[in-house]
């Protein structure tokens, strides 16, 4: 059975007509072509920061803070990216409106396994968890403003 179809149909007319394939290959080279003038400008990053990749530490610090030497040896290695803020003073996020805000730029951490012992000691390594530095992020607190609060009598 062979089913018949109406162009004329008023559902079907309500679309365009299909475009052929060189206006459409035309459309896509003139679509590239704006595309690379008009490039956007590169990105701009909210704080600065600095990445260690594979990193090594000799030393670092356990939950509880002590310094710790970290075990680096035949046995025992320990490796890590390490992302941080570059100022470690919390300075202020670039690009933020400090009328209405204020920023900091904030490290933050975790914990990973390592072998370690106290820094100093000629002790055996142990299990132990290290603290890493894992990003470096934004922190926005909103400026409390009196002209958008109604006064109570």
């Amino acid at each position: 059975m062979q089913q018949q179809i109406n162009n004329n149909d008023d559902y079907d007319s309500q679309f365009l007509s299909p475009i052929s394939s060189s206006t459409f290959d035309s459309f896509n080279a003139q679509k590239r072509s704006a595309q690379t003038l008009k490039s956007l400008p590169s990105h701009e990053h909210v704080c600065q920061t600095i990445i260690k990749t594979d990193f090594q530490p000799q030393f670092g610090h356990e939950q509880n803070g002590s310094r710790v030497e970290i075990q680096q040896d035949e046995k025992r290695k320990f490796r890590a990216t390490f992302i941080e803020c570059e100022n470690a003073e919390r300075s202020e996020c670039h690009g933020i409106d400090n009328a209405l805000f204020t920023s900091e730029c904030v490290t933050l951490y975790e914990f990973r396994p390592a072998g370690v012992r106290i820094a100093g000691s000629v002790g055996d390594f142990v299990d132990g968890f290290v603290k890493v530095p894992i990003t470096c992020q934004c922190r926005l607190r909103r400026k409390f403003n009196r002209l958008l609060v109604p006064d109570r009598p």
